[in-house]
């Protein structure tokens, strides 16, 4: 039983979250990918699948900075990616850029971003694109045939106004000197930083963000799009395949949790049992949660029925326990272990 849950923590462990703001950013890769299933939340459909061997997850976000973090927020938490990456188009500002020629995001920043907000977390103005990501992604993009204009590994600047105009564009060189301009990148950056996952952002130069901004990037964007897109293709091929080993890093605080829960959930079908409430009680909760309950539903259903505050981590390894065939006892042995540890209502 141990070796599933292992199986099951790892195979989790690697999963590529990879979004685009417009269908049109992600439309390559839906075709390409086995889509095993689809699930709709915050107003967006995720698709999960294989993309080149590897796991993923791909979504449209929407256009804008809230709708950016929101998707990423899901794919993190309630997905499971252990990745992002945004794929995409943006408007050239910086010297020497032309349309078609690719940023990717060295960092990241927002360019309509009050100063006072520096006070508060994350405290920083400027997010880094992860490193290995960043090898990868230059690997890829040195493969025959992926690029049709330069490559740059540089800052791109985020914020919910389309860049159409000098003056707009001027002050925001002025003001923070990126390569590139769009919506979203940086608000999925913040999110990845937040939860500490590696996070780039690619983005193919679909206009210059002045005032022929608006015609050039009709003209352009749907190549730009699809070259942004072949850049992942590219990225996931060349990526090594993932290793079946222990869980480090972010997780390995969830599979400690689960393995400690697991010698308490084989242990109790043995142990003499003390009086507890009647199992049917754990039963019923567990019935009456969804298919695929969010972390937020089975914290409710927890402090409802049984006066329990479950953290996110143990909400985690009921789901992993649950997957053994019994949810209600899983829930018992996250609740008993809750209570255990004094976090009661």
């Amino acid at each position: 039983m141990l070796f599933a849950i292992l199986i099951l923590m790892d195979t989790k462990h690697e999963v590529w979250g990879i979004l685009g703001a417009m269908e049109l950013e992600v439309a390559l890769l839906r075709e390409q990918m086995s889509v095993a299933r689809s699930e709709s939340a915050l107003g967006t459909t995720f698709f999960f699948g294989t993309l080149c061997g590897k796991k993923v997850v791909v979504a449209c976000c929407g256009i804008g900075k809230v709708n950016a973090a929101a998707c990423a927020t899901w794919m993190l938490f309630s997905a499971g990616c252990t990745r992002l990456i945004h794929v995409g188009i943006a408007g050239a500002v910086g010297k020497g850029l032309k349309t078609l020629d690719v940023v990717l995001s060295r960092e990241l920043c927002f360019h309509d971003q009050d100063a006072v907000m520096l006070k508060y977390f994350p405290k920083r103005r400027f997010f880094a694109g992860d490193p290995e990501l960043l090898a990868l992604c230059r690997e890829a993009c040195a493969r025959p045939g992926v690029l049709r204009g330069a490559l740059r590994e540089g800052r791109i600047a985020t914020g919910d106004r389309f860049v159409a105009d000098r003056a707009l564009r001027d002050a925001i060189v002025a003001d923070c000197a990126p390569d590139c301009v769009e919506m979203e990148g940086a608000a999925i950056a913040h999110v990845a930083f937040a939860a500490g996952v590696p996070c780039l952002v690619i983005r193919t130069m679909s206009d210059c963000a002045d005032e022929e901004a608006a015609e050039t990037y009709d003209h352009f964007m749907e190549d730009a799009a699809q070259q942004s897109a072949h850049i992942v293709l590219a990225m996931l091929s060349v990526a090594p395949k993932p290793k079946r080993s222990f869980p480090v890093g972010p997780g390995l605080g969830v599979f400690a949790l689960a393995a400690g829960l697991l010698a308490t959930f084989v242990l109790s079908g043995f142990a003499p049992k003390p009086p507890e409430p009647p199992r049917s009680a754990f039963a019923r909760v567990a019935e009456s949660l969804p298919e695929r309950p969010a972390t937020a539903e089975v914290c409710a259903a927890a402090e409802t029925a049984f006066c329990v505050r479950l953290t996110a981590q143990d909400v985690d390894a009921w789901r992993v326990l649950a997957a053994t065939g019994d949810g209600a006892r899983a829930l018992k042995t996250v609740v008993d272990y809750r209570r255990a540890a004094g976090e009661t209502r």
